[in-house]
């Protein structure tokens, strides 16, 4: 029972981790289509200074033309990044066992970004006593071991020694007896060698199967924690030095080009530079939301929740 138990937990543990993994993934898709609308937004109004400006022969219509373009593929975008989230959301409701036909549900909350910082050996001591799978071996190792001395007792030979006195008297005389008995089972030579050996062979397979689980764990729990050190300092590094200069850029070139000042491929290139930045950013949160949940599932804690 107590070994089907934890594996049980060990199945819920896994299911927990597909399910923050497609929360994250909704999340992510969601930041997506924002910056999808918004640039959509930007160059609708760019489009609506240009009309003005053509008629007033202040813009040449292949200006306008080239802006009309951009809005379309930014609407492309838009229906793309709609697309993903809906994907996202169908991914997300089967796991956690809503039916097509229900009402729709909304996805609330932010990405997970942790700010204490993560020790991997303490990872590693979680893990090795907290995970379900784990536990599931030593459990089954307590049960084989209780099974071999069940064979190894089953194989040990029962007998029965005893006597017997009997007092007779009566008309004839009488008759004192004394008597010894021994008694035992046949056949003599089988102590239920095979079985015993079977005992013993299953408990050196489950040894074996702990030693590789642990190996497998720390492997998990090292390869965990390089995941998580390379999105931490992904997003640090895009917050300290890319995602304002892409923004101050992107703005200074919008400004610029409203004034006349600068071409609309200078615009374009400056748009789609800090269209690159954002998505970079939302990937690398989302990565490292994906991290910290994958940092719990190995080492355990979402069984124990």
């Amino acid at each position: 029972m107590e070994v089907v138990r934890a594996q049980l937990q060990n199945t819920i543990r896994q299911l927990a981790l597909d399910v923050e993994n497609a929360f994250v993934d909704v999340l992510q898709a969601r930041d997506n289509l924002t910056l999808a609308r918004e640039n959509l937004e930007a160059f609708t109004q760019i489009v609506g200074v240009n009309e003005t400006r053509v008629r007033a022969g202040d813009l040449a219509d292949v200006e306008l033309l080239r802006t009309q373009l951009a809005q379309l593929q930014f609407q492309n975008n838009v229906r793309q990044a709609e697309l993903r989230v809906t994907t996202a959301q169908s991914k997300l409701r089967l796991l956690i066992g809503r039916k097509a036909g229900e009402p729709a549900f909304q996805v609330a909350g932010d990405l997970r970004k942790d700010t204490i910082p993560v020790n991997r050996e303490l990872l590693k001591q979680q893990a090795m006593q907290l995970r379900p799978d784990l536990q599931a071996v030593v459990r089954d190792q307590a049960r084989s071991a209780a099974e071999l001395r069940l064979q190894i007792a089953q194989g040990k030979v029962d007998y029965t020694v005893g006597s017997e006195v009997r007092r007779q008297q009566g008309l004839a005389g009488r008759g004192n007896s004394l008597g010894f008995f021994f008694s035992t089972s046949l056949p003599l030579f089988n102590r239920n060698q095979g079985e015993i050996e079977r005992a013993r062979q299953e408990q050196q397979q489950l040894d074996a199967r702990y030693e590789a689980l642990q190996a497998a764990i720390e492997n998990d729990v090292d390869t965990a924690y390089a995941q998580y050190e390379i999105a931490r300092n992904t997003v640090e590094r895009i917050e300290g030095t890319m995602l304002n200069k892409a923004r101050d850029v992107r703005q200074i070139t919008e400004y610029s080009y409203r004034r006349g000042e600068a071409t609309f491929v200078e615009f374009l290139d400056a748009t789609r530079a800090y269209n690159d930045t954002i998505q970079s950013y939302n990937e690398a949160r989302a990565e490292y939301a994906r991290t910290l949940y994958l940092i719990d599932a190995v080492s355990g804690k979402v069984a124990t929740q």
